[in-house]
């Protein structure tokens, strides 16, 4: 009987094994895939910002970013993953907006989309962790590559359990190391300020307990998960630096609902020398499970057909491709 047991249990440990094993080829195919498809055909991608003034304020640019910058590889990809390139290839493509959320694990920062940590590539049992060092090694080559341009690097503190200070800590002892590189101001730079530079923007809660508010450009704002739309195409929040920040990142919304208000934000053209802002083109599509890349197959088409004209602020996609980049920056005539 014992025999039996111990037979039937080796054998569901092969299965289970070879089962992972076949995931775990078929994830690095489609990452080999994704990879070929993301990597740049235009030079002109990687510094698109040369030909801007100096003079010009980033809130009086259109800026193209991505939802959840990290995640092209990390577990239940069909409900989490929102990008099917590295952050690498995303800055390369012309994307200057990344939207990134950190938690806290065994003393350093990495990046997580909600529960699920954000793995470095396509291997699902081998793979690391994608760690927020991993991510500023590749954007400082970047910049030092292409001087003329500038990374707005929004942080979200996604790891509801991890204490705030001690993330706080860990984050500014990470940009210390480099802090050349970084503009850490709570006010919004002209361009000529910031090329070859990443400007630090904090979405954190309020500080309570906090010994010190974090540094970088506050851009908070309260979730907005409301399921139908009521007419309220984005929220106008104050911001700390006399500015203000218009936002419209309603993400579970169906694709209907969404791009109405996508659109109404887009229209309401709110981006200027004092103002800022984040109009978000990534939804969960409603329901209780995620499908960001079914919606986006809807919302990016959306992006492709607006004219966005100069000063629509920062246009944030799901799946970003070259060419969706592309139609964003050019807007900047």
């Amino acid at each position: 009987m014992i025999k039996r047991i111990l037979k039937w249990f080796c054998l569901i440990l092969v299965g289970l094994f070879l089962f992972f094993l076949v995931i775990d080829l078929v994830r690095i195919n489609i990452s080999r895939n994704e990879t070929k498809l993301n990597t740049p055909e235009d030079p002109h991608s990687s510094e698109w910002m040369k030909d801007l003034s100096d003079d010009l304020f980033l809130s009086e640019l259109t800026l193209p970013g991505t939802h959840d910058s990290g995640s092209q590889h990390i577990l239940f990809s069909p409900f989490l993953k929102c990008q099917c390139s590295s952050i690498l290839a995303q800055v390369q493509n012309g994307y200057r907006y990344l939207d990134i959320r950190l938690g806290v694990r065994k003393d350093s920062l990495c990046l997580l989309h909600s529960f699920a940590v954000c793995k470095k590539d396509g291997r699902l049992l081998t793979s690391p962790d994608l760690t927020l060092d991993a991510v500023l090694t590749d954007l400082y080559a970047f910049l030092e590559e292409h001087p003329s341009e500038t990374i707005l690097f929004c942080v979200r503190k996604e790891d509801e359990n991890a204490d705030l200070q001690v993330f706080q800590n860990l984050l500014e002892k990470t940009v210390q190391e480099n802090e050349a590189v970084w503009y850490l101001e709570d006010r919004i730079p002209k361009l000529g300020e910031v090329r070859g530079k990443i400007v630090l923007c904090t979405r954190f809660p309020e500080n309570r307990g906090v010994s010190k508010p974090a540094a970088g450009l506050s851009l908070s704002w309260p979730d907005q998960p409301d399921g139908t739309y009521q007419g309220a195409p984005y929220e106008e929040i104050p911001l700390p630096s006399d500015a203000v920040l218009f936002v419209q990142d309603h993400y579970n919304y169906d694709c209907k609902d969404k791009e109405t208000v996508f659109l109404l934000t887009d229209q309401a053209r709110t981006a200027g020398q004092n103002s800022f802002c984040l109009n978000f083109a990534s939804t969960t599509g409603g329901g209780v499970l995620g499908r960001p890349k079914l919606s986006a197959q809807t919302l990016n088409e959306t992006v492709l057909s607006t004219d966005f004209g100069t000063g629509s602020g920062v246009i944030l996609v799901d799946f970003g491709t070259e060419e969706l980049a592309k139609h964003i920056y050019e807007s900047n005539r």
